[in-house]
């Protein structure tokens, strides 16, 4: 409930919900690029950590007025934190995300990881022609993001850069 007597959303709620919506917006983004690349599962993965990294030493460097390689390394120290974090509460999820995760493939149309036979190549299935009723046209990778099988947490304070 609101403290704001006209009726107002909280600020933290709009932050959570503004949040949700520009994640579901990249994942959907990332996606498209990685299925357009043919990137692997694997590879994915490491290519979204290396460009967390390097936009986290870009926010860095232009948010203060004298950049030190002390003052990044102290920063970078903060987001390693932060990521751990995350880490540590997507295992906590880990229970209640897989099996929101197989009943949503299912819905898709793919095959159960543990069941899928793994093409040649990078790891990626061909694309069928035709979408199972309701998928919208989400990809695999995208689809648990937007349709929330895979929340997203409150944003931690050591993200944002000061």
């Amino acid at each position: 409930m609101s403290d704001d007597p006209f009726g107002g959303k909280d600020p933290d709620q709009e932050d959570e919900e503004a949040f949700g919506e520009l994640r579901s917006a990249l994942a959907s983004a990332l996606a498209e690029f990685a299925d357009a690349q043919d990137v692997g599962e694997e590879m994915f993965s490491f290519l979204l950590l290396d460009a967390a990294v390097t936009q986290r030493t870009l926010a860095y460097a232009f948010s203060v007025a004298k950049p030190s390689e002390s003052g990044l390394k102290l920063e970078l120290d903060r987001f390693g934190r932060a990521f751990n974090d995350l880490l540590r509460e997507a295992k906590k999820q880990a229970g209640s995300t897989l099996p929101e995760l197989r009943d949503l493939i299912a819905e898709i149309g793919d095959e159960s990881p543990d069941t899928q036979e793994q093409p040649p190549g990078n790891g990626i299935p061909a694309k069928s022609a035709a979408r199972p009723e309701g998928d919208r046209g989400l990809s695999r990778r995208a689809g648990p993001f937007a349709r929330g099988a895979i929340q997203p947490g409150k944003v931690p304070g050591q993200l944002m850069v000061g």
